[in-house]
């Protein structure tokens, strides 16, 4: 039985960096300008606000990680970089005045510990989306984010603050909704 968010109880975790560029296929990377030029798919708060290709790279991220639910992931991502729309230091190149970069907004010696070739291009890059969303899953997962039990400190390890599990399992919950109610 699948157990959802609202079911589930949470722990913290380290956040990520902002992405360059968002994917329109796990291999075709499309500039965020175009994609956020693009009109949403939903509203606000839901699945529409995820650049059209970064849906399936957080399903997929997630799925190498048994329990892990990829509005956890897409959660993560909103909160760093805004789907790596973010023009913030550290999005896009170099660090943020913390020492995070890349859309999911990894700290370099916790890239260099848990960084993932996701696109499989020979390269772990955690400015690229695909590799840092796939890093993302690979640290969560690390630290227990697969079982429900040990969530909240999952996320509480990703970014050491009470209020940012709060936020990231309040924005997975709306990305869960939409995503049942096709927003």
């Amino acid at each position: 039985m699948r157990k959802t968010l609202a079911s589930v109880a949470v722990a913290p975790v380290l956040l990520l960096g902002a992405l360059a560029f968002a994917v329109t296929a796990v291999t075709s990377i499309t500039p965020v300008a175009e994609v956020a030029s693009a009109p949403p798919a939903g509203a606000g708060a839901g699945v529409g606000d995820i650049p059209a290709g970064l849906v399936g790279v957080y399903q997929s991220a997630a799925a190498t990680c048994p329990g892990l639910d990829w509005t956890i992931l897409a959660a993560i991502g909103k909160i760093e970089s805004n789907h790596g729309r973010s023009t913030l230091p550290g999005v896009r190149s170099g660090e943020n005045s913390a020492g995070a970069g890349g859309p999911m907004q990894f700290l370099a010696a916790t890239w260099a510990a848990y960084g993932v070739d996701g696109n499989h291009d020979g390269v772990a890059d955690r400015y690229n989306p695909v590799d840092a969303i796939y890093g993302a899953a690979h640290y969560l997962c690390a630290n227990g984010a697969g079982d429900p039990r040990q969530l909240r400190g999952a996320i509480f390890r990703y970014n050491h603050a009470n209020w940012y599990v709060e936020e990231v399992l309040a924005q997975a919950g709306r990305y869960e909704m939409a995503s049942r109610h096709g927003s």
